[in-house]
């Protein structure tokens, strides 16, 4: 997977984050929600995050 550290979220009105689900899905990394959590509040974008 690749490195989230500087997402251009320019031009975006919504930041949509989920998790895998069903056989086989992969643990989601916190670290990952988060970072994209703090990155989008520069600007005004809303965040969701669902399973």
């Amino acid at each position: 997977m690749g490195n989230i550290d500087d997402l251009p979220l320019r031009g975006i009105h919504w930041v949509i984050v989920g998790g895998e689900s069903g056989h086989g899905a992969r643990p989601v990394k916190f670290e990952w929600i988060d970072s994209i959590r703090v990155q989008r509040k520069e600007f005004p974008v809303p965040f969701f995050f669902k399973q």
